[in-house]
């Protein structure tokens, strides 16, 4: 059900008609500096949290759409993860 709701939801963004997806655990996050947190702010002290990541560049973010997709992104509780190297 997951995988139906994403792709449902950014088929209207998507640059082709596959989504790839990229899995993290909350220890490769911590490792890249980015600490996840919870509805209170806390950090994720689970290691083994998942969390799916959506390559940016798959996206048609363009001529006003990144406002959109950051509005959708807010609504469901998504949030952007550091590109490699931040």
């Amino acid at each position: 059900m997951t995988l139906d709701f994403l792709y449902n939801w950014l088929r209207v963004y998507m640059m082709t008609d596959r989504l790839a997806l990229v899995q993290y655990s909350a220890n490769d996050l911590r490792r890249a500096g980015f600490v996840a947190v919870d509805d209170e702010g806390a950090p994720l002290d689970a290691p083994d949290d998942l969390f799916l990541a959506i390559p940016e560049h798959q996206l048609d973010l363009s001529d006003g759409k990144r406002e959109q997709f950051e509005k959708e992104c807010r609504a469901v509780g998504a949030f952007w993860l550091p590109r490699a190297g931040e």
